[in-house]
């Protein structure tokens, strides 16, 4: 039995070892953070400050670990360590310093993983070869340049700080001892920005062996010469020189946008304060190295050895070198990676615009952009809704899945346009199957998809969730990270056609740089805006600034409505704002309604303070609505926000409750995933069409009962000559009960 379990792990650490070698291959990983996710806990841990950069396309710079355990001593390794981050963040790029961890690569630390690196003497200096053995035994190792590239190239991280790159040994023609850096440099699309090579090696040859591997060197400064390490010069010459991070930043977008499979090195000479020491170092590296060559020191326990030796000679002066170098690599890294962002936002802005000028459109560009139709931003989603028989913990549940299409911004702009109001939908997609056939499924609705745009970086999201028989929700899982894509940047691209827009409509799925940049711009164009808050942990977004200043209507609902006020009052105040009898009971449906509508009120009052209109949807009771103004002033589009405008009261002056069946009839039971969505819609529609408070409510309430009835998110049937204020009244004939405003 022993030997069959022996074998069986054997078998096993065999198979983890090929996975791994598979995986740290360039063809598995790929270059971007596109297979961010799926790195993601398997061999990969991204700190998330780092994971957020990424994704959010802000610049990151990449730092080696073995200067950390085999490059200085303790503590001076992990001061530097600190130092050299807090350089990075200083100069606008958030730090990646990549080491492996108990056989995981971290592409970023915390500060208990650094300080644990740092005085880890048994951490393995690991290159490219080391890493399937590290990995697979649950070591800890200090990643060299090599392995640092593969790690970074594979989330997505262009650009690269170290001290030094190793090079071809001298003695070479027999040893062939030549650095897995120079190889990886010829492989994998990373600029690294480092001092040149140490002059303990061949740099003459190992400016060769860079060009037979096609890799640029180029020399950052005034002059071709290449420096070696501690010293400016090294005798040897580089292909260019750039004196700037912008031509630093242009030379390594031009690399990409090739799609090169070969890197880029920027040598960084050391500064003319600190190459003052340099002889006195050369000359101890000689001394140093010849002292390695009579002990039998090789491979890589020579560059931990001189790096040691050097030290001691020179009494520390070669460390404060070495400190120093690093720490202006990191300067001129830093600036570099800031530039490279600048430069492919702006690139990535023009293919944004430039997508939106669809050939064989039949608008022209400017008249398109100068039509008065809505305009709506927010998420995209496939939704997969798994129905379970019954619910059993870690078994297989059988069951019905469903895949329909939703994002709360898509809902809204799928029913806008089978409403007829053909509505700029401003959203990201991903460059996949599921992509296709959501935009696919978005032409079908008479949606225009103009403003849609598809990443090849980040892969359409998805919303799965579990429910029982009944319908009760018990779990879900949103991947979203796309979302984030909808920047500034993205909003800014479509500017023109936004100026004209009657009403612009945002969900709380897009993130809070660009929910403040939509709500300013609006703000400065006289534009209202709709904020639907898509659920409780997005609700507060426009409330962490004054962004919400700037926003006209809000639809939450009652537990969205407590985010938002708690949002902008203190905790305690909003509780003692409360009626006593009043407390926030999470089960809504044994709650009489007066208590629900009363708590409303309070909850709206310091909201209204700058909001005009709040809409609290309240599922099964229908809608209350909250104004500044009287219920029947119409209610502000573009077109005439300055008249509502000089009406309002920036108080809670007039609530009405639409009770959503009339007296006598129960809300009908059904797909409940884009009702609010449909009352948002068609309500807005009614808006800009200029029709009643009342009707515009109505409408509201009409379209989430279609929403009930279907199986889509947004019903295929709701059309026009259905929300024509006649038909609303039809379907909808009960009336609005006024709130006596006198006891509040």
């Amino acid at each position: 039995m022993w030997n069959i379990c022996t074998q069986h792990k054997m078998l096993k650490q065999a198979k983890n070892l090929r996975r791994i070698a598979r995986l740290i291959s360039r063809s598995a990983l790929g270059p971007g953070p596109a297979g961010l996710n799926n790195l993601q806990d398997r061999l990969f841990q991204v700190y998330p400050e780092v994971a957020e950069a990424i994704v959010s396309k802000r610049p990151v710079v990449a730092l080696e670990s073995t200067i950390i355990t085999h490059g200085m001593p303790y503590p001076e390794n992990l001061r530097i360590a600190k130092e050299v981050e807090k350089i990075v963040k200083n100069n606008g790029a958030i730090p990646a310093t990549i080491a492996v961890i108990s056989g995981k690569i971290h592409v970023g630390l915390s500060e208990a993983n650094l300080e644990r690196l740092a005085q880890d003497t048994d951490a393995v200096k690991t290159s490219r070869r080391d890493l399937p053995h590290v990995i697979s035994k649950g070591l800890t190792g200090g990643t060299t340049v090599s392995s640092t590239m593969i790690a970074a190239n594979a989330t997505g991280i262009p650009v690269f700080v170290t001290g030094g790159i190793g090079g071809v040994h001298r003695g070479a023609q027999s040893t062939f001892d030549i650095s897995a850096d120079l190889t990886e440099l010829g492989k994998t699309p990373m600029a690294v920005v480092c001092a040149g090579a140490k002059s303990i090696l061949d740099i003459e040859l190992t400016l060769e062996y860079l060009e037979t591997q096609g890799v640029l060197v180029a020399t950052y400064g005034d002059s071709l010469d290449f420096p070696a390490f501690f010293t400016p010069k090294s005798g040897f010459k580089s292909v260019c020189n750039i004196q700037t991070p912008e031509e630093a930043a242009k030379l390594i977008d031009a690399n990409l946008s090739l799609k090169s499979s070969s890197g880029i090195v920027l040598a960084v000479p050391i500064s003319k304060e600190e190459a003052a020491s340099g002889e006195i170092i050369e000359k101890a590296i000689q001394k140093a190295l010849q002292e390695a060559s009579d002990s039998g020191i090789k491979s890589k326990e020579v560059t931990p050895f001189l790096l040691k030796r050097v030290n001691e000679l020179t009494k520390g002066q070669s460390l404060q070198a070495n400190m120093a170098l690093v720490k202006n690599n990191a300067k001129i890294g830093s600036l570099i990676a800031v530039e490279l962002c600048r430069i492919r936002k702006l690139k990535e802005k023009k293919a944004v615009e430039s997508q939106g000028k669809v050939p064989g459109f039949p608008d022209s560009t400017r008249d398109w952009n100068r039509q008065r139709r809505p305009v709506v931003i927010g998420g995209s989603n496939v939704d997969f809704i798994a129905t379970a028989e019954s619910i059993v913990l870690e078994a297989s549940n059988p069951g019905k899945v469903r895949m329909s299409f939703g994002g709360v911004g898509r809902n809204m702009a799928e029913c806008l346009a089978r409403l007829g109001m053909r509505p700029l939908f401003v959203s990201s997609i991903g460059s996949d199957p599921l992509g296709a056939m959501l935009l696919k499924h978005c032409e079908e609705a008479r949606m225009v998809t103009r403003g849609i745009y598809t990443s090849k970086v980040n892969h359409t999201g998805t919303y799965s969730a579990i429910l029982s028989q009944n319908d009760d929700f018990h779990a879900a899982v949103g991947d979203m990270d796309i979302h984030k894509v909808i920047s500034p940047d993205h909003i800014a691209a479509f500017e023109e056609p936004i100026k004209h827009a009657p009403l612009v409509m945002l969900d709380g799925n897009i993130t809070e740089e660009a929910i403040d940049h939509a709500c300013y711009f609006c703000a400065a164009n006289h534009i209202p805006v709709w904020f639907e808050p898509t659920c409780i942990m997005k609700a507060e977004k426009p409330f962490r600034s004054d962004a919400w200043h700037n926003i006209t209507y809000i639809s939450p609902n009652l537990k969205e409505l407590r985010t938002m006020s708690s949002a902008i009052m203190n905790d305690e105040l909003q509780k003692s704002n409360l009626p006593p009898h009043i407390t926030k009971d999470d089960k809504e449906k044994d709650r009489p309604l007066e208590d629900i509508i009363t708590e409303c009120l309070h909850l709206c009052k310091p909201l209204l303070k700058h909001i005009h209109c709040i809409i609290v949807t309240l599922g099964k009771h229908g809608a209350l609505i909250c104004r500044d103004t009287s219920a029947d002033t119409p209610f502000p589009t573009a077109h005439h926000m300055s008249r509502v405008s000089a009406a309002r009261q920036h108080s809670l002056v007039s609530a009405q409750y639409f009770p959503a069946v009339g007296p006598g009839s129960h809300v009908p039971g059904g797909n409940v995933t884009g009702a609010g969505d449909s009352f948002a819609a068609a309500m807005a529609s009614c808006i800009i069409q200029g029709h009643s408070p009342v009707i515009c409510v109505k409408a509201g309430i009409l379209a989430a009962q279609y929403s009930l009835q279907s199986q889509d998110a947004i019903s295929p049937a709701v059309f026009p000559e259905n929300f024509t204020p006649e038909n609303v009244e039809s379907c909808i004939p009960w009336d609005a009960n006024d709130i006596n405003m006198d006891i509040f």
